[in-house]
């Protein structure tokens, strides 16, 4: 994780990567599990334009660019989807991943405190959700542009070699030659699709409401809502709504309240923006 994290945006990783453009992951998704982009609450109403991240034209130096770049992203997305060897008595069996570029897509405007506000007064299941704790809403995916993935086998004595393979495509190609001449077999196939490699979230919660052994929120007095001696039922759902983008803190915070193992974080440039991977570890 990076020394200093002010220009540096923060991701989650999907659940794997089964999801794609115009699925259940989507920009505007409001969700309370920050884990389970997939599953919304409701949807933000109204949602600012969704616009893509810079990219490069085609050329010959954005191209080496591209794949020098992308050699590095492949491996770490290798790191963290595709870490599958398995060990068998006579062979391995080892995943890795190549794709041609990794795109953005992210909302021009993200909802300030103000947005959330009307968002509240208007959907019961938002203005729900806050009662119990923080909300999220997804404001940014990563996308993977022509993605690869191979299934290398060698026997035992030969698993070595291809464990050590780079994962670009013509590394691919290159082990598969390599694989025929030493009895190693390698198949590659090609997604269909766009998949969502991580999304961005932003936090929405209840003034003064705090994750267990924050001490930086100044808390409010607690509202007993119906229970309060002669309270007044028009001021009963009145309090005010934070919103920020979710930062590792929060992460931490969020992990530890739901018992995971642990938290690390992979670091990311590519011709976008400096980005870190989340990794939670279940």
């Amino acid at each position: 994780m990076p020394a200093s994290t002010k220009d540096r945006k923060f991701y989650l990783r999907t659940p794997d990567l089964e999801f794609r453009l115009n699925g259940p992951i989507k920009i505007g998704n409001v969700i309370t599990d920050m884990t389970l982009p997939q599953d919304p609450i409701t949807f933000l109403d109204p949602l600012p334009k969704i616009i893509p991240g810079s990219g490069y034209s085609k050329g010959k130096t954005e191209s080496e660019h591209h794949a020098s770049v992308n050699a590095g992203l492949s491996a770490k997305l290798y790191d963290v989807f595709g870490g599958q060897a398995e060990a068998k008595t006579s062979s391995s069996l080892k995943t890795i991943y190549a794709f041609d570029k990794v795109s953005a897509w992210y909302l021009e405007k993200n909802p300030t405190a103000a947005d959330a506000e009307k968002f509240r007064e208007k959907d019961d299941e938002f203005k729900n959700a806050l009662r119990n704790g923080p909300v999220y809403i997804v404001t940014g995916l990563k996308i993977a542009k022509g993605l690869r993935y191979s299934n290398q086998r060698a026997s035992e004595h030969k698993a070595a070699l291809s464990g050590g393979g780079h994962v670009t495509q013509e590394a691919t190609v290159e082990g598969r030659l390599e694989g025929e001449l030493g009895g190693e077999n390698t198949d590659t196939w090609t997604v269909l699709g766009d998949p969502i490699l991580a999304y961005r979230l932003h936090i929405m919660k209840t003034k003064g409401w705090s994750w267990k052994g924050e001490g930086n929120l100044t808390a409010k007095t607690y509202d007993p809502g119906d229970a309060g001696f002669m309270n007044r039922e028009d001021e009963v759902d009145e309090f005010e709504v934070d919103t920020d983008e979710v930062l590792p803190k929060d992460i931490g915070f969020f992990a530890m309240e739901q018992e995971f193992e642990g938290v690390h974080y992979l670091d990311f440039e590519d011709e976008e923006e400096e980005w870190s991977l989340t990794v939670l570890e279940g």
